[in-house]
């Protein structure tokens, strides 16, 4: 089913553009195959800054991402490249997650065990299980194919 929900969510936002609460498709090589695989995430602003935050934890675009070192989000024809900074600090990561769940709660809850209502304790107690990456960009955002 997630798999099927990928393909509608990818072509609704990363094909037709459409914004869905924000929601982007995320691309990153393959640290194995070298081959581009391609994710729907959904990046928070913060404080003047763009995060990924990984709300299923430990997976393959996470891994490739640490591998590669930058990824590309696109919604529609509109691209960025990114460099990935993985963030450390435990209060920081708290303090994202919880904003995070603040915009995405209502999408994430069934599957984090953490939603809009969860308590920087409760958050503190799960933070290790979710990389969060402070994203810095690359170059000029591609917009249709040409740079902004």
């Amino acid at each position: 089913m997630e798999r099927f929900t990928n393909i509608i969510f990818g072509f609704l936002v990363g094909k037709l553009g459409l914004n869905l609460q924000g929601a982007e498709m995320l691309t990153v090589i393959g640290r194995k195959s070298g081959q581009p695989h391609t994710f729907p995430v959904n990046p928070l602003d913060f404080q003047g800054e763009r995060y990924l935050v990984s709300a299923r934890g430990d997976g393959n675009w996470v891994k490739n991402a640490r591998a590669a070192g930058e990824v590309t989000l696109h919604r529609g024809r509109n691209r960025q490249t990114w460099r990935l900074t993985e963030v450390h600090d435990r209060e920081l990561k708290i303090t994202l997650m919880h904003a995070y769940l603040q915009r995405w709660g209502w999408q994430v809850q069934s599957f984090m065990h953490l939603g809009k209502s969860s308590t920087r304790e409760e958050i503190g107690a799960r933070i290790d299980e979710y990389p969060i990456f402070l994203l810095n960009p690359v170059a000029s955002p591609l917009v249709g194919g040409h740079e902004a």
